[in-house]
């Protein structure tokens, strides 16, 4: 049954109406709401009127976007699985502040990439298509989304190669872990015009990036699609693999070791 039978007032602002049947409004959060009450109390850093570099508590239902339809909200809800479940994961980790506390957790534990990925890209989506964004520190309001990152959402077809999770951490000195989450767009410019080509993103400060187009000058695919996460703490390991589908290129893990209350990346 076509949905315009059932809901007579389709949302007419989900940035899926392209692929068409949408019904009413949904009430989604641009960062998942089971994400979000996961984290308790939270801070966030990215917003526009929040100040570069500056997180800002704020209560779940602020960062509220109404930017999809429930059916097309509805076909994204396993990556939202998946984002809260690796989001749990590194809340434990980062919980435990000695390497006894560590070595009591599963040595090793999986997150499927691929729905990691498509996590990404929502939020990413839901960003940009609500205004909750700047780049280079200017608000430029919503924008819509474009159809090849609808495509790359919601149909099956496999991601062209370069295209998805980078490793971040060899480029990264320390990091300050927060209760929260951040995000930035990654933009590629011509002149005047600038083109969104991925998003950095934070969990409790863990830092990842989701590229969208490939070959992008600046990035190399040894950072590719890494297999995990390793999480050192003297001398305790523990990691967080990352399932690819066969034949996917692969990097390295990205390694994080502890000293005293502060993440390293191992360099």
């Amino acid at each position: 049954m076509n949905s315009k039978e059932t809901d007579p007032q389709p949302f007419r602002g989900c940035y899926a109406h392209r692929l068409g049947d949408c019904d009413g409004k949904s009430r989604e959060h641009f960062i998942s709401r089971s994400m979000l009450e996961l984290l308790g109390p939270i801070g966030v850093r990215g917003l526009p009127w929040i100040p570069p570099g500056e997180t800002k508590p704020l209560p779940i239902d602020a960062l509220r976007s109404g930017v999809l339809c429930r059916k097309h909200n509805s076909k994204l809800s396993d990556f939202d699985e998946e984002g809260k479940k690796f989001l749990s994961i590194l809340k434990l980790i980062d919980s435990k502040r000695t390497p006894d506390e560590l070595s009591v957790i599963k040595q090793i534990q999986y997150i499927n990439g691929i729905k990691l990925e498509k996590w990404l890209l929502k939020s990413l989506c839901a960003i940009i298509a609500s205004g909750n964004y700047t780049i280079k520190g200017k608000a430029f309001g919503r924008i819509d989304v474009a159809d090849y990152m609808v495509d790359l959402l919601f149909l099956d077809n496999p991601w062209p190669s370069g295209i998805g999770l980078y490793r971040v951490g060899d480029n990264v000195n320390q990091i300050t872990t927060f209760n929260g989450v951040s995000w930035d767009i990654v933009t590629a410019w011509d002149g005047n015009n600038g083109t969104v080509i991925g998003f950095n993103f934070g969990f409790l400060g863990f830092p990842f990036l989701c590229l969208l187009i490939p070959g992008v000058q600046g990035y190399s695919m040894e950072s590719y699609r890494p297999k995990g996460m390793q999480i050192v703490n003297g001398s305790v390991a523990r990691e967080i693999r990352f399932t690819w589908p066969q034949g996917s290129p692969t990097s390295d893990f990205q390694v994080f070791t502890k000293t005293n209350t502060i993440w390293r990346t191992l360099v």
